[in-house]
């Protein structure tokens, strides 16, 4: 994979990242707060839940004085990656959560936002204590806090951290500046029927005109299409999963040139509602399934 498109894979997964953050919705899933401890025990099996969800003690509001976002993602195995890839990410910052909404150009379910060409500042990073994950009680994972905040935990280096689509997943911490909460979220299934099909060969996308997605439907939540170029911006849409089809309106797409390539990404997701909570702390608690593909702009 050439350096320009895996630095826009880069590029889009965070910006993925972010929007699906403000936009998360339920997807089955349970909350409490005030529980501590270490992942549990027993077998480890496919699993499926419903929409409802329950939580716990603890301030979910937008004052309270840390926000964090925990996302699990699953990305299929493919000539570019194998065996599939399960990673983790884990980040707590002083202060409420980033504002949702589209800080770009919007239209309908989409959004075009230009790469930063200046830093914000960061939010200052605080601890959890030790994150443990689960797969339907069985512990399969956990990371500590570090100089520089929580390092990724992937598969790759933890051959435990795998699960299989409807399990439920979940999490606890240990507590430090942010207090102890629990919760679990449903995992999405894979990603089918998708069109255009996605892999290392570059999808062929015309800027003039409208470019229309669709896919397999299913019990998840939600779905986004990201489409970038790194040195320009990206495109990201969003609906609910049982839409089956959305469309990235020409008008955004106008914004990348003749010729320039980049990345797609498309990305299924759970998300714990209502977010998980700790004494101090709101977090969101998100699973994704997420399928690359790389792109050229005519």
């Amino acid at each position: 994979m050439g350096t320009h498109r895996r630095s826009a894979f880069a590029a889009i997964l965070s910006l993925g990242a972010a929007l699906g953050a403000c936009t998360s919705g339920s997807g089955g899933a349970t909350s409490s707060a005030g529980t501590s401890g270490t992942s549990g025990t027993g077998s480890r099996t496919s699993s499926t839940a419903s929409n409802g969800s329950t939580s716990g003690g603890g301030s979910t509001t937008g004052s309270a004085a840390y926000a964090g976002t925990i996302t699990l993602s699953q990305t299929p195995a493919s000539a570019e990656q194998s065996p599939p890839l399960g990673t983790a990410s884990v980040v707590f910052t002083a202060g409420g959560g980033a504002a949702a909404g589209c800080a770009g150009v919007q239209s309908g379910a989409c959004c075009y936002q230009a790469m930063a060409t200046s830093g914000s500042t960061p939010r200052t990073s605080v601890s959890a204590g030790t994150v443990a994950f689960t797969d339907s009680g069985a512990g399969i994972g956990h990371v500590a806090y570090g100089t520089t905040g929580y390092p990724p935990l992937t598969s790759t280096a933890t051959p435990t951290f795998t699960w299989l689509p409807g399990d439920t997943l979940g999490v606890r911490n240990g507590g430090a500046t942010v207090d102890k909460f629990a919760g679990t979220v449903v995992a999405p299934q894979a990603v089918t029927g998708l069109v255009p099909a996605l892999s290392a060969t570059a999808v062929s996308i015309p800027r003039g005109r409208d470019l229309a997605v669709s896919w397999t439907a299913s019990g998840d939540t939600q779905l986004s299409f990201a489409i970038s170029d790194s040195l320009v911006g990206a495109v990201t849409c969003t609906v609910a999963d049982s839409a089956g089809t959305l469309t990235v309106p020409a008008a955004l797409l106008g914004h990348f040139g003749a010729g320039d390539t980049g990345a797609i990404v498309v990305t299924r997701q759970n998300a714990a509602n209502p977010p998980l909570s700790a004494s101090n702390a709101t977090v969101n608690f998100v699973a994704t399934f997420t399928k690359f593909g790389a792109v050229t702009f005519q």
